[in-house]
């Protein structure tokens, strides 16, 4: 793991936008597979699972994943 200076989630704004490029999304799945392992209820794994989904599409179609902050 890297450290949480170095994390790509860790960038998430909760009160902002946040854009990741699919040059981005080698390492946000990385990431992402550790947090998808402490999900619990089954809402948990579907959000977990569809966000996967979705970064998983950014990096093959060469796009953006955008997080909209509150």
């Amino acid at each position: 793991m890297y450290p949480a200076s170095d994390s790509v989630l860790a960038k998430i704004d909760w009160y902002g936008d946040t854009y990741f490029n699919y040059l981005q999304m080698t390492r946000f799945l990385e990431e992402w597979g550790q947090l998808e392992q402490r999900a619990e209820s089954s809402e948990e794994k579907a959000v977990v699972t569809g966000v996967r989904k979705l970064a998983v599409r950014c990096h093959k179609d060469r796009g953006l994943l955008r997080f909209i902050g509150d």
